[in-house]
């Protein structure tokens, strides 16, 4: 059903937004009223102005989201420049090969943290 009043939500942003939660929830998990910290699940801006989604001190590395099925690759650079190790939450794609930096689909990634909590 076409609604001419609303826009479509954003897959992008929600997706983001479902990782950040899953994130927060299993880092409260370890440490119990951390998810009211602010201090322990932010984002960063590289030099070059780039934006990396989830980073703390209590991720081995960061998460990046980047809900897209090609050209992830590219983000990798930015996390693997930045960060000794990190996650890319894609649509659909996944690849496990490199070892500083994974691409994997946001479901299988807000499944995983779950299962952690």
């Amino acid at each position: 059903m076409v609604d001419d009043q609303r826009a479509a939500p954003d897959v992008s942003k929600l997706s983001e937004q479902q990782i950040g939660v899953s994130i927060a929830q299993a880092v409260d998990a370890q440490k119990p009223g951390s998810f009211t910290l602010e201090t322990r699940l932010m984002y960063q801006r590289t030099r070059t102005g780039k934006e990396i989604d989830f980073v703390g001190p209590d991720l081995d590395g960061c998460v990046e989201g980047k809900y897209v099925d090609q050209g992830w690759k590219s983000e990798a650079l930015t996390v693997r420049t930045n960060a000794k190790n990190g996650i890319l939450a894609t649509r659909r794609a996944q690849d496990l090969t490199d070892e500083r930096v994974w691409a994997v689909p946001a479901p299988i990634l807000a499944w995983a943290l779950d299962q952690a909590v």
